[in-house]
């Protein structure tokens, strides 16, 4: 499914012609980039992608709806875009900015906290942002149109993920060939002996209570695996919440982060690692009677996200997750350090040709248009109307 189409697209100014014959094809799931000189329409052909500036000519498709006046408010409501400088309230803190956005479009709680994460404000969220810098202002500005994006839902969704998982993590005793035959072994004896037992539980938590009452079982069945092969290492069993990189499977795909597993180590526990899900008790051979995965501990939208091909979501979603890794000690202070440094020195922005501010001020005018009526309710609001009502409460 392509995100974004547009065919034969032109905008002109007067006898100037900014887009010219734009034939573009988005997949979903991919990442493009605008290059070009000031004056060349890249900042003009994402305004007309959004509905902001209307074209001379062409066709707009966003999220399969032709981008027209009957369908653009549907549209933007899972858009989430940002254009030149982001708009705030500099009174307000970076999280107070965020949370209005969370009241007027309903945004969960917990994106607020992750794309706070993400742009690397989660420091800086109680800064008033008429203190920001140049660059933290930016951040923001990407921070509150993640929060409206598709990538944040889906992020949000893998948080779910990572809370309802159960994985079993075995390490070799090193990457000998016979080491790595016995941790075959290993796992094949457990997941005969436990996988019933897990299949059985309804719940995540229950899986984890269960888990936790039998790792003296579990141990004893690796043990007696290890034994058995003319092997004398000792085996450990721990539950523990652990880091996993994005891991695919067949049907399947685990997102990055850390999650609950049962542990096996055997011996030094030096070699190569094999894991694997033990609730929901996806690579349990009889979790289903079809021989499926059973994925119904899981929420519509987990389902949807670990089943999806959504390869640069779970590529973010690895690199946030790695990031929270690397802040959770020293990097947290070496990031606020930097954000400081950056009050200091900002760097002047780039200032647009004259071509470009011709087109720029030709843009704003087209935009201030457009945004100037609106339709609410049944009737046309005015900039008019409201500023009348601003001053009807102010008299009140």
């Amino acid at each position: 499914m392509n995100i974004i189409e547009t065919h034969d697209l032109c905008k002109q100014y007067g006898n100037a012609l900014r887009v010219a014959h734009l034939d573009l094809d988005v997949p979903e799931g991919s990442v493009y980039g605008f290059l070009g000189p000031n004056g060349a329409g890249k900042s003009t052909t994402l305004k007309m992608i959004l509905g902001l500036v209307r074209p001379t000519a062409g066709s707009i498709q966003v999220l399969g709806q032709n981008m027209d006046r009957a369908n653009r408010l549907s549209v933007l409501r899972q858009v989430g875009s940002l254009i030149e400088s982001p708009s705030y309230y500099g009174h307000l803190t970076g999280e107070e900015n965020l949370r209005i956005v969370q009241t007027l479009r309903g945004v969960p709680e917990k994106n607020i906290r992750e794309v706070l994460q993400i742009v690397r404000l989660d420091g800086q969220r109680g800064k008033k942002v008429a203190h920001y810098s140049l660059g933290m202002k930016q951040r923001l500005g990407l921070a509150l149109a993640l929060s409206l994006s598709s990538f944040t839902r889906f992020s949000a969704a893998c948080a779910g993920v990572r809370e309802d998982t159960l994985r079993l993590h075995i390490l070799a005793n090193s990457d000998s060939e016979a080491d790595q035959e016995l941790k075959l072994a290993v796992r094949d004896a457990i997941l005969q002996a436990e996988g019933g037992m897990f299949a059985a539980e309804r719940t995540k938590e229950g899986a984890l209570r269960a888990a936790g009452a039998d790792l003296e079982a579990i141990r004893a069945v690796a043990q007696r695996t290890v034994r058995a092969r003319g092997y004398s290492y000792p085996v450990a069993v721990r539950l523990e919440n652990m880091y996993f990189s994005t891991r695919e499977y067949d049907g399947f795909t685990l997102p990055a982060g850390r999650y609950d597993a049962v542990r096996v180590e055997i011996g030094a526990h030096a070699g190569k690692n094999w894991f694997c899900v033990l609730f929901p008790p996806m690579c349990v051979p009889a979790a289903t009677s079809d021989g499926g995965q059973d994925m119904s501990a899981y929420s519509g939208a987990e389902q949807q996200a670990v089943c999806s091909s959504y390869k640069v979501g779970f590529a973010a979603v690895e690199w946030l997750e790695g990031l929270k890794e690397s802040l959770s000690g020293q990097g947290v202070r070496t990031l606020a350090e930097a954000d400081g440094q950056a009050e200091q020195d900002d760097e002047a922005q780039e200032e647009p040709d004259g071509a470009e501010q011709d087109a720029r001020r030709a843009d704003k005018k087209e935009t201030a248009s457009r945004a100037g009526t609106e339709h609410s309710g049944g009737r046309t609001v005015t900039t008019a109307d409201r500023t009348q009502a601003q001053a009807a409460r102010t008299a009140d």
